[in-house]
């Protein structure tokens, strides 16, 4: 048996936003796409693994968290430069907001994915795929 720890959370549905991240050629892999116009498609089945750091996952942060890790593994495999990096952090912020977080979190909640998400976006940062 194969599998990789550290997930916490599955994609019930497929999910699309637009996002403020615009790339010159569109991007698609199994489970992530993003298009030249920032269209952000994560398709049913994709696994994440919530907000990073001291905060906790609630309902007001799960759109962003899922995009946010989204748009990092397309760092993580070289798709995105990890110069993206602040706009991805940018995006979870205006996403918390949209999804009527309080102010004070938010700050918060961005703060720790400035602070704390850094090396997620780094093609060092693999998933360890484990075998029993």
């Amino acid at each position: 048996m194969k599998y990789t720890k550290n997930y916490k959370y599955r994609l019930e549905e497929d999910l699309t936003l637009l996002t403020n991240v615009f790339i010159t050629k569109a991007v698609q892999t199994d489970w992530i796409g993003l298009s030249v116009k920032g269209e952000l498609y994560i398709n049913k089945g994709y696994a994440w693994d919530g907000s990073p750091g001291p905060v906790i996952d609630t309902d007001n942060s799960m759109m962003a968290s899922c995009a946010h890790d989204a748009l990092y593994q397309l760092m993580r495999k070289k798709f995105l430069p990890e110069s993206y990096r602040r706009k991805c952090n940018l995006l979870y912020y205006d996403l918390c907001e949209e999804a009527g977080m309080y102010w004070a979190r938010r700050k918060l909640q961005y703060f720790s994915v400035a602070e704390f998400a850094e090396s997620s976006a780094s093609p060092k940062d693999s998933r360890i795929i484990s075998e029993v």
